[in-house]
């Protein structure tokens, strides 16, 4: 299920039926599928490099296991694959949070003059105001540090707040999108689920859920695999 791919080379094979007189597991990342002028698959390559052609196989020699089928190409699309963007998204939420815990809450904006307060800051006055923002922000404990102005300003943030962003409730999403991916019942991890008062039986059966779901879709892929590549050359 990470990459959506598993393969077994049939090793030694017999010359009247093929039936293999040793099966190999092949990682996915090994192999390099080589095709015709039609794009079509023709054999495939173990551990073929620039430079170096690898080892060629037959197609008959391979037993290619594939989570799902692809609508391009030749690999079954991995979960990993499929959730990629999903996860990205997630690093991304936990990144911003944890930048706004660490300036201690502070979010980025612009400081300029009041309405009320005719003409720009002074060069001078501004200047001096720079440097001892930046002096009192850049500092790690800068959510502890007084900030003393002489004259009146405004503050304009830039940045959305986490209540803004709802960060919580997306950071929940992204987690229960991620669950529903890999098809994991969200109580198995430890997650809590909205109950009721005839919810108890229901928690019970999460573990057969898991089992009756993606595990089960898994052994189908695997069953199938072992019977159409190596068990109906037996049957030959």
């Amino acid at each position: 299920g990470l990459c959506g791919n598993a393969f077994w080379l049939l090793d030694q094979p017999e010359a009247f039926s093929g039936t293999p007189g040793a099966i190999v597991y092949l990682r996915p990342d090994r192999m390099t599928p080589k095709e015709d002028a039609a794009g079509n698959l023709i054999r495939w390559a173990i551990d073929e490099k620039p430079g170096k052609p690898g080892v060629p196989v037959e197609l008959d020699q391979v037993v290619h296991f594939m989570l799902e089928p692809p609508d391009t190409g030749h690999f079954g699309p991995g979960l990993v694959e499929t959730a990629l963007l999903r996860g990205q998204l997630s690093q991304g939420l936990d990144k911003h949070l944890a930048n706004v815990i660490q300036a201690g809450g502070r979010l980025s904006g612009f400081l300029s003059p009041p309405a009320t307060q005719p003409g720009p800051i002074p060069p001078e006055t501004l200047a001096q105001l720079e440097r001892d923002y930046r002096t009192i922000t850049e500092q790690p404990n800068a959510a502890m540090r007084l900030q003393l102005i002489a004259a009146p300003v405004e503050f304009q943030q830039t940045t959305m707040t986490p209540d803004e962003l709802q960060l919580a409730k997306l950071m929940e999403l992204m987690r229960d999108d991620l669950l529903a991916f890999w098809g994991v019942p969200g109580t198995l991890i430890g997650v809590k689920q909205a109950a009721g008062l005839n919810s108890g039986e229901s928690r019970k059966y999460d573990e057969a859920a898991l089992w009756q779901g993606p595990v089960h879709d898994r052994l189908i892929v695997f069953a199938e695999g072992i019977e159409d590549g190596i068990l109906a050359r037996w049957q030959a």
